[in-house]
Order: structure tokens, then C-alpha cells, then sequence
């Protein structure tokens, strides 16, 4: 971490300041021009911050660990089935540790994975947010999501999408290069195909490393930059989405704060005999003071 000057100094030489006794103890050079030219004894720091033109600068720095690196340890390569499992029918499931919260990352996460697999939408699904099971993605804030999660899917997915040309050229003896995938399937040779079902059946897919793809070309996107409806659309229409507030377990108790009216009020009295004979209530407490 590099601070350009701390606050404590800040502070404590806005709140006692003596230019000529004091010039030589401040590093940055803007501070102590400003200084210098002051010929008061005494500054606040909101006239030191104006003179300077420019506040306080802190930065940080520190290494981020990737995703797939931090559920699968340090290794430099990583499995493709840290983000991608595969089904018998072929469908891909895609993990990711970011959530939906309404913003519709479902629905992008969806339409960029279907365009480096070659399938279509309704062929991917997305697992959010379960941290026994998907990598580390960070949390789900700043609009991160497009600029670093999407790179990270769309990489996998290429990925996927390489080996089953692989594969399918292994099975039939021909140069990888020379096949394509459309709509999640090769043709060869003899009417003979390879999808991705075939791929979820084939034993070195568990093996499979994720990293190096190259990734499709803008100017051949056949989905993404296109509408796509929510792929959660129906499901919120209907009712049938669950949220968080739709989970129940065994046993499962709901609790509730009953806050003062105002701020830094202090609790005079309190009758529990109505709340003790609400054969609903486990228990209560309560605090005297809110401060």
C-alpha cells in the first residue's frame, strides 16, 4: 500500500501548523509549497486540501488470485470442469460465483456461453453463487461482472469448444483445424457426428485443461450482441422462481428488530407478559440503549 500522506498528518498539521518550524518535516512537495506560501498559523484541513487543488490520494495495490486458481489451487493450468460440467443430453452447466440480483447477468453469462460453445441459449444453464461448487469470482458489485467474469466464461467455453474438435479429430484422423462446430455437433466424415453428448461420455474430458482458446472473432457472433430474452423471464412471471426469502428448512426460526422511533434513544420500560404468552415466540431480547 502507498499512501501520497496520511490523514493523521494531515490533520495534525492542519490543526497546528507553524511554517517555519514545520516545512522541513513534510515530504510532499505539493504540501509544502502550499505551506510555505501560507502565512497563517493555523489551517483546517479543508483550506489545505483547496490550496492544494486536489485531494488526498490513496491507492492500493495488491495481487489478484483468478477464479479458477482459487478453487483449484495454485496450479498454473486449470481443469475445464472447475467451470464447465457437461450432461449426458449435452447440456452445459456453467458455474460462476456471481449471483442475479435483477441485473440480468443470467442472461449475459448465458448468451456469451452459448456463443464460444456454438449451442444454443436454451442448451446452457447456470449455476450461481454456490460457493461449495463454483470458483471464486468475487463478490457480485461494481459492474464487474462483464469486464472480468465474462472474459473467464467466454475462455472456458472456447476452450470446451476446441477439445471437442479434438476429440472428434482423434476419433476420425483428420487435422483439428479442418472441422466446425454448429449447433453443438461436428459432422465428419461418412455422415458420422460429434457433439457434446458424445463429449460428456468421453473419459478425458475430466482431464481436459482449460486456457489457451482462442476466442471467436466479433464479427462472427451469431448471439451475443442480439436481444435475448430474460432466461429467467418465465419462471418470475409464473411465480415459480425461488428466492432467498423462499427458502425453508426444518426447524428454520425468523427474527425481527423492533427499532425505536428516533436515533439514540434509551428503552424506559418493557412489559413481556403479551410477547411471553405467543406460543409462536422462541425468545426475545432487549437492548436499552441504541446508539
Amino acid at each position: 500500500m502507498q499512501i501520497s500522506a496520511g490523514a493523521e498528518r494531515i490533520r495534525e498539521l492542519s490543526r497546528r501548523f507553524d511554517a517555519q518550524h514545520k516545512a522541513e518535516n513534510v515530504a510532499e512537495p505539493g504540501l509544502l509549497t502550499c505551506f510555505q506560501n501560507s502565512t497563517k498559523k493555523e489551517l483546517t484541513r479543508r483550506q489545505v486540501l483547496a490550496q492544494l487543488g486536489a485531494g488526498t490520494l490513496f491507492i492500493y495495490t495488491a495481487g489478484r488470485v483468478d477464479g479458477d486458481e482459487e478453487k483449484n489451487g495454485s496450479q498454473k493450468q486449470v481443469l475445464l470442469t472447475s467451470r464447465l460440467h457437461l450432461s449426458p443430453e449435452g447440456i452445459v452447466t456453467v458455474l460462476t460465483g456471481k449471483v442475479e440480483c435483477g441485473q440480468g447477468i443470467r442472461t449475459t453469462l448465458t448468451q456469451v456461453a452459448a456463443e464460444e460453445l456454438e449451442v444454443a441459449a436454451t442448451s446452457v444453464r447456470l449455476l450461481m453463487g454456490d460457493t461449495a461448487l463454483v470458483p471464486d469470482d468475487g463478490g457480485t458489485w461494481g459492474s464487474l461482472t462483464t469486464p472480468e467474469t465474462v472474459p473467464a466464461i467466454r475462455q472456458a467455453c472456447a476452450a470446451m469448444r476446441e477439445f471437442l474438435c479434438r476429440r472428434a479429430a482423434e476419433h476420425w484422423q483428420v487435422e483439428p483445424k479442418s472441422l466446425t462446430v454448429v449447433e453443438g455437433s461436428i459432422a465428419g466424415p461418412g455422415s458420422r457426428t460429434y457433439s457434446y453428448r458424445d463429449l460428456a461420455n468421453d473419459a478425458l474430458f475430466s482431464k481436459a485443461m482449460n486456457g489457451g482458446a482462442r476466442l471467436k472473432e466479433q464479427s462472427d457472433w451469431q448471439i451475443c450482441g442480439k436481444p435475448l430474452p430474460n432466461v429467467n423471464g418465465p419462471s418470475v412471471v409464473s411465480g415459480s422462481h425461488k428466492y432467498s426469502s423462499d427458502l425453508a428448512y426444518e426447524g428454520m426460526l425468523h427474527g425481527r428488530v423492533l427499532r425505536p422511533l428516533n436515533h439514540r434513544c434509551r428503552l424506559i420500560s418493557f412489559d413481556a407478559t403479551r410477547a411471553k404468552a405467543c406460543r409462536a415466540l422462541e425468545s426475545f431480547t432487549t437492548v436499552t440503549s441504541w446508539e
